[in-house]
């Protein structure tokens, strides 16, 4: 049995690190100016599971959630109990994304244990190429970055193979002759020696087309089970690809049935159907276009949000997809940099789902004029002059730290928008003490407003 690692395939945890880290390190300037009078929440609080927005998903035949949930004034932890082990996890929308993907192995597995599966992989592994494919199976780090023009359109049906360089140079060497014994190799005639590395040429062509066809295979199968083609938990990366190996040079196919709708979850800026459709190395290249053409930024300004071990291409995606839709709206550059700027997992995915909301508020609510206020995120102004401010949480506590950002982006917006309606929108919940305090400062508060705008009705909370 393969338990659930918590570990990632960059080094990262699965769970995400406490948004505690993420948001209040940058609020402590301001709590000086927080009200002293007013009445402060101490985190960890405990819920009830029935009281959060995951109490629908309580209980299936393969896990169940623990009845109570930690919150750290941010984000619910929440255990999982199945039969890959026991877990946790933290946020509402990774929990969504943690089951699927805890089914998906075990569906996986299912499948590796046929004999259908059994007997492709071992084809696969007689392949000249078979061996290969077990050298780098996470085609994500390998996109770098390449030259413009028709040099990528070319360099897109090689760069599958420059991953295993070291490897394809020794297979040549091999075929050539110059693992040979010394005096073997200098008996070889001049003229068999050419035809030594053709083969080897071949061969790389060959494993080329293979692994091409192996990352198609592995985002074909990502897609039917619901999950990311590069997904952080190690197990599961390394069960589709061994699907996909045996897929792509064993001939394997197989139905996959029984997962629960992916409709349920379609969340903001999470998984987008571009990664399952398109080649990473495309991805990269159709992103970098778009900024370029959007918003004026050439490859060297780009390279940090590209190369930061906290970016993955469903966010990058995501956030392109974003920046576009905001297209005209003064300050959106803004976001790159703090994308690109994200210490962790938590803080890129914070900046992507609240561009992500921004977007979706100006393609369907009101027109947004400009984005200001930088860290933790900045607020949006829309044309119509009112001023609101995405919050990426759970469920807000009105924490010290909380209070103190409060008081300093009110204090500020009222300085430069004296008449301004203010509006916060929270992806999940909020305390009661929270709310009375925000309204006090003259924020309405809108809470689940994420949900909405993803095209579902909130979740109960």
């Amino acid at each position: 049995m393969i338990a659930i690692s918590s570990r990632c395939v960059r080094g990262r945890r699965v769970a995400l690190v406490g948004v505690l880290g993420v948001l209040g390190a940058v609020f402590v300037p301001w709590v000086a100016s927080a009200a002293g009078s007013e009445e402060l929440e101490v985190p960890p609080f405990v819920l009830p599971l029935e009281e959060t927005a995951a109490a629908e998903l309580a209980e299936e035949n393969w896990y169940r959630l623990l009845p109570t949930v930690e919150n750290d004034g941010y984000m619910n932890r929440y255990v999982i109990e199945s039969d890959l082990g026991r877990f946790t996890v933290e946020g509402d929308v990774h929990l969504r994304l943690r089951l699927r993907e805890i089914r998906a192995l075990e569906m996986l597995q299912e499948i590796t244990r046929t004999d259908a599966f059994v007997e492709a992989l071992g084809r696969a592994a007689l392949s000249p190429v078979g061996a290969a494919l077990d050298v780098v199976t996470h085609p994500v780090g390998t996109v770098k970055r390449l030259p413009g023009g028709v040099a990528r359109y070319f360099m897109r049906t090689v760069r599958g193979v420059e991953e295993v360089a070291d490897r394809a140079t020794e297979e040549l060497q091999r075929l050539a002759g110059a693992e040979k014994p010394e005096e073997e190799a200098q008996s070889e005639s001049a003229t068999e020696r050419p035809s030594l590395l053709e083969r080897g040429v071949d061969e790389a062509i060959d494993y080329g087309r293979a692994r091409l066809g192996y990352d198609e295979q592995r985002r074909a199968y990502a897609r039917r089970l619901g999950v990311s083609p590069y997904p952080e938990n190690e197990d599961l990366d390394r069960e589709l690809g061994r699907v996909a190996k045996a897929a792509a040079l064993g001939g394997f196919s197989t139905q996959l049935l029984g997962l629960p709708e992916t409709d349920a979850l379609d969340t903001l800026g999470m998984l987008n159907d571009l990664v399952w459709e398109v080649h990473p190395l495309d991805l990269r290249i159709r992103n970098e276009r778009l900024l370029g053409e959007h918003l004026g930024l050439d490859e060297e300004a780009l390279e940090p949000l590209f190369e930061s071990p906290h970016q993955t291409p469903e966010l990058v995606t995501s956030l392109v997809d974003a920046l576009v839709t905001l297209d005209g709206v003064d300050g959106r550059a803004q976001l790159v940099t703090l994308a690109a700027g994200a210490d962790s997992a938590a803080v890129a995915e914070l900046v992507v789902r609240t561009a992500t909301f921004y977007a979706r508020f100006h393609e369907h609510r009101a027109p947004l004029a400009e984005l200001v206020g930088g860290k933790p995120v900045p607020l949006a102004v829309t044309t119509g002059g009112e001023v609101l401010i995405a919050l990426a949480v759970d469920r807000l506590a009105w924490t010290r730290w909380v209070a103190g950002l409060a008081a300093q982006r009110t204090e500020a917006v009222r300085q430069d928008h004296p008449e301004a309606q203010l509006a916060a929108y929270l992806e999940g919940g909020i305390s009661p003490v929270a709310r009375t305090n925000l309204e006090s400062l003259g924020w309405e508060v809108r809470d689940r407003a994420f949900e909405t705008l993803a095209g579902r009705p909130p979740a109960s909370p």
